[in-house]
């Protein structure tokens, strides 16, 4: 049986996941399992799946006509493929790094003390916190 998101027409094979749970899809929508709806910029619930949050950076800027995020790394590193969660007094949504720049310079990886660019699906605002999402 599977679970089709509405928003691109992935399918996800539901008897891989356990019931009551969450999933990202890759358009960035959240699916409910259950009902098989799709979330869009939602921040999964406790108890969806395990997973921690460790605080990376600070956004330091937007570049709205970019959708790009200046993010100041203060600890750890974040490399292409990770999923980072940016929370602010008004910001929430989670999304995978398609892609990060370091002084306009494409980079697999980054570390703590570099300013690096990230595109982001919705509006950052500076001193919004960013995590790197990892499984528990």
């Amino acid at each position: 049986m599977a679970v089709i998101c509405p928003r691109c027409g992935a399918a996800y094979d539901i008897t891989l996941f356990q019931f009551g749970r969450c999933v990202q899809c890759e358009c960035g929508g959240w699916l409910d399992l259950q009902s098989g709806h799709t979330l869009p910029h939602r921040t999964p619930a406790e108890g969806d799946f395990p997973m921690a949050e460790i605080p990376v950076g600070k956004v330091s800027h937007y570049f709205s006509h970019l959708h790009v995020a200046a993010v100041e790394l203060t600890e750890g590193s974040l490399s292409v493929g990770d999923v980072i969660h940016i929370k602010g007094h008004s910001t929430d949504f989670v999304q995978p790094v398609t892609s990060i720049q370091v002084e306009h310079q494409s980079v697999q990886t980054a570390g703590p003390g570099q300013s690096v660019g990230i595109e982001v699906r919705d509006h950052a605002r500076e001193h919004d916190v960013v995590y790197k999402v990892v499984a528990d």
